[in-house]
């Protein structure tokens, strides 16, 4: 061991861990010292201008915590009944319990002993986490997973013969996954053999910044920290704990940053069942990387899985054969407008969970940093809401009267128009949609067309006859004679003729019913929309 004499930190303990990692073969360049920012509590700080490329910080072999140290400091009766991460929470509690005694006493001394994490929010520090996926309930689950890892390390000590059990309290354990979950590296950065969390004393001093260009050195003595820019005298140096969303920095080290570039936002999305040819399609799309998770950002927006799986969804019998084609683009205007519109609907309910609660002004640091999570959180939201509605607004007022056809509009026609005022005592929108007779208006409509043979329609009837055979059951007799034989006597120049049955009633409004879709032009206006696209 190197004793040094260099002076890190005019606070006794910070120094003298700076003293021990230097005398343990670890590194600390000359130009950094511990200080105290209140921002971001204890930081290393440059007292002269670094260059690029120099090495900052190092952590030898001899300083890791990593399993393999955990269970060579814990009975192998103990460590082959619990789980890796028991096994490291319970060594570093051990360390602990063993105060100066311990090689880790002048880290240990130095590690935070309450953190900003969910696990130590109170009640009211949770409200304000009410509506983010890191919900309330989501961090009892967190703690009831360590709990019961706690539980289960207890018993497995005293199955080990271990006489100080009672030390090894809740709150200890607590405090070690939390250091583990707010200052350990994956393993496998140093062999890839590990799949276990490793601590690296010194090189967990550095804070969080986002893309702050750092580069790993790693030997097989030591790992290091170099920096790739020069870095000014008298500020802070960051590490680079890569692109992580607020939702996992809080979790894990308990901050948030506002505007944070790499936030995120998760939709569950649980896939419904399929018909077959839509399993068949399924199998084909990409799916996310945790299944029914789907993490949307505010500059990518949706992401391709989601979009794709609702336009799966969404589809209509007639478009499940360009979707085997083009599984990851619109089929058709009638296609997006129906995908725009579900997602409307998601993310909709995703924002009324948020709403749920009152909150007041923070009053401490845990809930300014729940504060930036959900207001990061709802903003990705709002701002896909406002997408998919600018989307569905401009899509209906491109194609309507065009391709996509609603009740107002089938009623812009004069003369079918006079047709329903006589059969129906009135052509008003309103009125008919608050009468409930919005759809049989539609449908006898699309009979119209068919029967008139209109030219702009011709091609997509004869596309829904290859979709959905004429059959026999499909007649509405009931229906069909509440309406005529009173329609042909009141309009006979648009509901006369052999042409108007059953039959034809029936099967247009088994096409109206399974062709058609809602979308919403404007906020709160819901409407039916039929098209008469025929894509190739």
């Amino acid at each position: 061991m190197r004793i040094s004499n260099r002076v890190f930190s005019e606070d006794e303990a910070w120094n003298s861990y700076g003293q021990w990692i230097v005398s343990n073969n670890g590194y600390i360049h000359e130009s950094l010292t511990f200080h105290t920012i209140p921002s971001s509590g204890r930081s290393i700080i440059t007292t002269a201008p670094i260059p690029r490329g120099t090495q900052l910080v190092s952590c030898s072999h001899t300083l890791f915590l990593s399993y393999a140290r955990a269970r060579s400091l814990l009975p192998s009766t103990f460590t082959s009944t619990v789980n890796k991460h028991t096994s490291l929470c319970f060594a570093l509690c051990q360390q602990w319990i063993l105060g100066e005694a311990s090689f880790w006493y002048p880290y240990l001394r130095i590690l935070p002993r309450e953190f900003n994490t969910p696990l130590y929010f109170s009640d009211a520090d949770l409200k304000f986490l009410v509506g983010c996926n890191l919900s309330p309930s989501a961090v009892e689950e967190r703690r009831a997973i360590w709990k019961g890892e706690w539980k289960e390390g207890l018993e497995a000590l005293k199955s080990a013969g271990e006489e100080s059990v009672a030390e090894y309290t809740w709150e200890l354990y607590l405090w070690a996954a939390t250091i583990f979950s707010s200052r350990s590296f994956p393993g496998n950065f140093v062999d890839k053999a590990h799949d276990s969390p490793v601590l690296f004393p010194i090189l967990d001093a550095l804070n969080h910044q986002p893309c702050k260009r750092i580069t790993w050195q790693i030997g097989t003595e030591e790992v290091a920290f170099l920096s790739v820019d020069a870095i000014a005298a008298g500020v802070e140096v960051y590490n680079n704990y890569g692109p992580k969303g607020n939702e996992e920095l809080l979790m894990g080290y308990g901050f948030c940053i506002p505007e944070n570039p790499a936030e995120t936002v998760a939709l569950r999305f649980n896939t419904p069942p399929l018909a077959p040819e839509q399993a068949e399609i399924y199998k084909s799309l990409k799916h996310p990387d945790k299944e029914d998770y789907y993490y949307l950002t505010l500059k990518a927006g949706y992401p391709l899985e989601l979009i794709s799986l609702f336009r799966l969804l969404t589809a209509a019998p007639s478009e499940m054969r360009l979707l085997e084609n083009t599984p990851y683009k619109s089929v058709s205007v009638r296609n997006e407008l129906a995908t725009q519109f579900q997602l409307v609907m998601a993310i909709s309910k995703k924002l009324q969970g948020f709403e749920t609660v009152a909150l007041e002004e923070p009053v401490n640091q845990r809930q300014q940093a729940a504060l930036t999570l959900r207001s990061g959180q709802q903003e990705i939201l709002r701002s896909a809401l406002s997408h998919s509605r600018e989307t569905i607004s401009s899509l209906f007022t491109e194609h309507e009267g065009k391709e996509i056809f609603s009740i107002e509009t089938v009623l812009q026609n004069s003369v079918f128009a006079e047709a329903v005022e006589a059969c129906f005592e009135t052509s008003d929108v309103e009125e008919i949609i608050e009468a409930e007779q919005e759809d049989i208006v539609f449908v006898l409509w699309l009979c119209w067309k068919y029967i008139t043979k209109d030219e702009k329609w011709s091609g997509w009837f004869d596309r829904m006859k290859g979709v959905y055979p004429m059959q026999e059951e499909m007649t509405v007799e009931e229906v069909f004679e509440a309406i005529f034989p009173e329609a042909a006597e009141a309009a006979p120049e648009v509901f006369g003729g052999e042409e108007w049955t059953a039959a034809l009633m029936g099967w247009v409004m088994a096409v109206y019913q399974q062709e058609g879709v809602n979308v919403e032009p404007e906020e709160g206006k819901l409407v039916w929309v039929i098209s008469n696209e025929c894509p190739q």
